[in-house]
């Protein structure tokens, strides 16, 4: 939704819409904004122009002050600057592997920063410590083997199945169940 601009003619007075901003012009109306982003300036008037905003139900309209190519940024600006902080070189905090980079590219090799005590609006030095995605992954959600897997079938499995199954017991040195 656009502000309409009225100028005022000097002879007649009479209001005229114009679609630019001129010195003689005058707004209708003084809308404010709904939201205004910290970052790049862009406001949203309508409902409709929130969808530029990151969303966030705490918020109010459920839109943060960051649209999302600014919000992105910021996110990004923040992890570097963490990562910068941690002593080199990097370790996962899972496996205790290196974490290879190049320079400071760390997030397209799978690095991401673990939050110890499941805050994650808790950004204190203290609380976040750098770990490998698979590792983390594996973490918060760890595969479900044998017996835990809802969909184990155990001796009813196919007989290509077992015999799998017996070959990987054997090669990781797992005793074979009967």
């Amino acid at each position: 939704m656009r502000t309409l601009w009225l100028r005022m003619e000097p002879q007649n007075r009479e209001p005229k819409e114009v679609s630019h901003v001129s010195e003689m012009a005058v707004p209708m109306e003084v809308k404010t904004p709904l939201r205004t982003c910290r970052g790049c300036g862009r406001k949203a008037y309508t409902i409709e122009d929130l969808k530029y905003f990151k969303k966030n139900p705490k918020y109010k309209h459920g839109h943060q002050n960051r649209c999302h190519s600014c919000g992105n940024k910021h996110i990004q600006k923040r992890n570097q600057q963490l990562i910068d902080s941690f002593p080199k070189p990097l370790f996962c905090h899972f496996c205790n592997d290196k974490i290879e980079g190049k320079g400071t590219r760390y997030s397209a090799l799978g690095l991401v920063i673990h939050s110890l005590d499941e805050n994650h609006n808790n950004w204190q030095r203290s609380n976040k410590v750098p770990a490998h995605n698979r590792c983390h992954l594996i973490h918060h959600k760890p595969p479900l083997i044998g017996k835990d897997n809802p969909k184990w079938k155990g001796e009813n499995a196919k007989p290509e199945s077992i015999k799998r199954r017996n070959t990987r017991r054997k090669q990781r040195g797992i005793p074979i169940e009967n």
